[in-house]
């Protein structure tokens, strides 16, 4: 992890390599979060169109993605959508 305090630190001279490194780590973040939000539309949307929430004791897909996963049910429809 990097701390604020070493780039308000660095020297005029660092700071555009700096810029630049720092702003490929962003650009590689962004793109795993891209795919890992892919893979859970679309997990979300195998979940419940196979209606595997029912195996693990739940009625709905709706009481699924609230309780077990933590997302609002629109959260996760707008996710399936998108996918």
């Amino acid at each position: 992890m990097f701390e604020l305090t070493v780039y308000e630190n660095l020297a005029a001279d660092q700071r555009e390599s700096a810029a630049q490194e720092l702003h490929e780590k962003i650009v590689g973040d962004a793109n795993r979060v891209v795919f890992a939000l892919c893979d859970l539309a679309e997990h979300l949307k195998i979940m419940r169109d196979c209606r595997l929430y029912e195996d693990l004791g739940l009625s709905s897909f709706e009481e699924y993605v609230e309780s077990r996963v933590g997302l609002k049910q629109r959260q996760a429809y707008n996710y399936i959508s998108a996918y």
